[in-house]
């Protein structure tokens, strides 16, 4: 008996690893080779485009310009182990987010740094629609602008976020969200905030996370803004909120703080 359950067991993990691919990106590899970690992507977006569900894009020290979308479910976009990818929006117009995350299930970015978004209604990261188990970890966010001049005058027009999460569906909530472990910094966000949970949103923690020196909330959550149509689901909710830390979050124009409950409910924060 012992014998026939370690031979189903070593089956199962057998097929686990088939369905499970590590595949890489480097600033000097080539959209003709494999992915390998010998033959790495030069472009993330391209290698994304690639994955199946269970697959890992491991990303290679360096500078990346490229806008992403997250294309599919199940995947993992990080940095390859004991390397520091960047995402530069550098000279960017009119792309807004860093990292888009619509409409997915399962899916995690993990050690990644994105900086230099620097327009109107510029964002980090943002996750909307219908997703469910997204986690955003150890990603380091910053210089996030909603204008390149400093002593542009703020309106509650002008707008930017480091991570920005929307449940904008009417019946299925956004849930499972983990933002953990992050750092965001140097941002002019207008009358937005660091990291905002927003809307159709049921069930989610935020921990771990440093976020200073900042123009506006370092951390919000929302309900009643309209982002969802279904107005009995339109708050953040039923969320844990610890360890995190803030410090420098202030607005000359708007009343800021730390952590900001602003529509949302059943949210422990500790």
């Amino acid at each position: 008996m012992k014998k026939r359950i370690t031979t189903v067991v070593m089956s199962i993990v057998s097929i686990l690893a088939i369905g499970q691919t590590n595949y890489y990106v480097s600033p000097t590899g080539s959209n003709t080779n494999n992915g390998s970690i010998s033959a790495p992507w030069l472009h993330i977006q391209y290698g994304l485009d690639q994955l199946s569900s269970g697959d890992t894009l491991n990303l290679e020290t360096g500078t990346y310009n490229e806008k992403i979308q997250i294309p599919g479910n199940g995947i993992v976009l990080r940095n390859k182990i004991g390397n520091s990818p960047i995402i530069d929006a550098t000279g960017w117009a009119g792309q807004e987010s860093i990292v888009e995350i619509y409409d997915v299930s399962n899916f995690t970015i993990d050690g990644i740094e994105l900086q230099n978004n620097i327009m109107p209604d510029a964002q980090g990261i943002v996750v909307g629609n219908n997703c469910q188990n997204i986690t955003i970890k150890n990603c380091i966010i910053h210089d996030i602008h909603f204008s390149a001049n400093a002593s542009d005058p703020v309106t509650e027009n002008t707008n930017a976020q480091g991570i920005i999460v929307y449940g904008t569906d009417g019946t299925n909530s956004i849930t499972n969200l983990n933002i953990i472990n992050n750092e965001l910094y140097n941002c002019r966000l207008g009358y937005s905030e660091g990291i905002a949970v927003n809307g159709n949103v049921d069930g989610f923690e935020v921990s771990g996370n440093l976020v200073h020196d900042i123009t506006n909330i370092g951390l919000d959550f929302i309900g009643f803004e309209d982002t969802s149509p279904t107005p009995a689901n339109d708050q953040a909710r039923n969320g844990l909120v610890k360890n995190n830390t803030t410090y420098n979050c202030i607005s000359s124009y708007a009343t800021s703080g730390g952590i900001y409950v602003d529509g949302g409910k059943s949210i422990i924060i500790e």
